[in-house]
């Protein structure tokens, strides 16, 4: 006689929640952000949803439990936001991870295409992302590349092998939140591994929305403390440049880029950058150039 058993889920969602006033909508949010990778259960999926906030939200926690492979964690405790994500990492028994914002709608099949690209020198996958904060991550263009390596990378969504994340300390949980992902990107270069940025259909992230109603980013503190973690990769770097964030991309690119082309795409703001006009030449060129 045999005995039926659940099989062992190929992947761990870990999903960053912060909501320290219950807002009612960062509540729903997280919940559709949970129904969105549940639209079609998945059992290679397991799903945490790990809230960093001072006190557990019974609401949130009610509300998932009607949902197969989803845990709601609490440690608590206040977090910070790489503490936050290091709750579902540690808890995760499989052999990939991927880190979700809770503005981000995504299903579980362009998770499995994420994770299918973890492969070789690959340890890290993102994919194209409708109002990304990276220049080069935003999808809304013509036409994207399928694959390509880029130069830095946002903690949005990223599929992680699980051992490869572990073996460079997880998420730097000294930051409030800032510059976590170029530290987490330069560490995986120093090791010889790549980020690969993928056409996975379309992923939508309400960006920025979080951040208005709940948020305990510091910036300028991280920057010192990011530049402490990873003083190659932040030298140079000033907390009061409009321009700084260009200084960085060199520091983490692939593959270096002429100095004269840096020094042009530094003239470009930020904000034209990921919105419109010149700025699209950096989301143009910057994949394409930093693939080897």
């Amino acid at each position: 006689m045999t005995v039926n058993q659940t099989p062992t889920p190929l992947a761990t969602a870990v999903i960053c929640h912060y909501n320290p006033t219950l807002n009612a909508y960062l509540r729903h949010l997280v919940c559709l952000c949970v129904a969105s990778l549940q639209k079609i259960p998945d059992e290679a999926l397991q799903i945490f949803v790990c809230d960093g906030s001072p006190r557990p939200d019974p609401f949130v926690a009610e509300s998932l439990a009607i949902y197969d492979n989803v845990r709601y964690l609490h440690a608590g405790r206040q977090l910070s936001f790489g503490e936050t994500y290091n709750l579902g990492i540690q808890a995760a028994e499989t052999p990939y991870v991927v880190l979700l914002a809770n503005d981000v709608l995504i299903s579980a099949k362009q998770v499995r295409r994420l994770v299918k690209e973890l492969r070789g020198d690959v340890t890290c996958a993102v994919p194209y992302l409708n109002r990304a904060d990276y220049a080069t991550q935003i999808s809304r263009r013509w036409r994207v590349p399928r694959r390509s390596y880029p130069a830095s990378m946002t903690i949005n969504v990223n599929a992680f092998v699980r051992e490869a994340l572990a073996a460079i300390g997880n998420v730097p949980e000294a930051l409030t939140g800032c510059y976590n992902d170029a530290v987490i990107f330069h560490r995986l270069r120093q090791r010889g591994q790549r980020i690969a940025l993928v056409n996975v259909g379309e992923v939508d992230h309400l960006r920025a929305i979080t951040r208005r109603i709940a948020t305990n980013l510091a910036c300028a503190q991280d920057l010192a403390q990011a530049a402490a973690l990873e003083p190659a990769l932040f030298a140079g770097v000033q907390p009061q440049s409009r321009n700084g964030w260009a200084r960085m991309y060199a520091n983490a690119s692939q593959r270096r880029l002429p100095g004269l082309l840096w020094r042009l795409l530094s003239l470009l703001p930020w904000k034209l950058s990921e919105q419109h006009g010149l700025g699209y030449l950096v989301a143009w060129l910057e994949p394409y150039l930093s693939m080897r």
